[in-house]
């Protein structure tokens, strides 16, 4: 989750308008096995993530991100990047490129553990679990 934080203070300091010039990806294609919402474990906030079909969504505290429109809406050119999918697996990085030192790369990795069950994955560690709703 420290990650996503880390990714919605960069949205917010350097959001405003969308000038897409259609270069790199800038679209989610989440595996239909991972599409949903997914609740934290433990959490007392609802704090967890949510796929679409083309969106990754960060849940906190009632309140749901999406990357979909911060990518739409962000001046700095943001990609989604080496996405990889698997039966089981769903990684991908969210990368921002801007003005000189204005650059962030953030990495998931989630994999299913069962039906309703899936964990972050960060430096080779489970993180995160998060039950399906």
């Amino acid at each position: 989750m420290k990650h996503i934080l880390i990714l919605l203070v960069a949205v917010i300091c350097f959001s405003c308008s969308s000038d897409d010039d259609g270069n790199g990806n800038q679209r989610f294609h989440p595996p239909t096995w991972i599409q949903g919402t997914w609740i934290q474990a433990g959490s007392q906030d609802l704090n967890g993530v949510k796929f679409t079909t083309d969106d990754f969504c960060v849940l906190e505290a009632g309140l749901e991100s999406c990357y979909k429109s911060i990518i739409e809406q962000s001046e700095l050119d943001v990609y989604v990047e080496d996405e990889e999918i698997t039966d089981t697996d769903y990684e991908f990085e969210i990368n921002y490129y801007g003005e000189p030192g204005v650059e962030r790369e953030l990495e998931f990795h989630f994999r299913l553990k069962s039906d309703n069950e899936i964990v972050e994955i960060e430096n080779g560690l489970e993180t995160n679990t998060y039950t399906k709703q």
